[in-house]
């Protein structure tokens, strides 16, 4: 299995590409204790089909940018080459914006989303 580097990672929300320096993503699946008194001492979960995805991403603010709002909801997609990437309806729970004070480091916007159905991997 061949190493793949992050340069051709990007982030496009309702069919606008979002300007990134990077994106997370968590797929989670719930679990459920099911010990009982055949276990012998040791607990025993199973997964139970309920899944959820979130994550986010940052760029650097650009004024000539239209990007998502808290509550927006679309379609995302999160690429980590040109032919591989993940996407699925999303909400943007939070936008958030960093200021360096110095001035040494260009503003930052941080977007955070929660998934709404399946987040298929391509």
């Amino acid at each position: 299995m061949a190493k793949v580097s992050g340069k051709d990672g990007a982030a496009n929300y309702n069919d606008q590409d979002i300007k990134i320096t990077d994106w997370e993503l968590d797929i989670e699946e719930d679990a459920v204790d099911t010990t009982d008194s055949g276990n012998s001492g040791w607990a025993t979960t199973e997964a139970k089909g309920i899944s959820r995805w979130s994550g986010r991403f940052t760029g650097k603010y650009d004024d000539g940018d239209t990007v998502p709002a808290a509550g927006d909801s679309a379609t995302l997609k999160l690429s980590m080459t040109d032919s591989t990437y993940f996407s699925g309806t999303a909400v943007i729970t939070r936008r958030g914006i960093r200021v360096n004070i110095p001035g040494s480091d260009f503003i930052l916007q941080e977007f955070e989303f929660t998934g709404s159905g399946a987040c298929e991997e391509t």
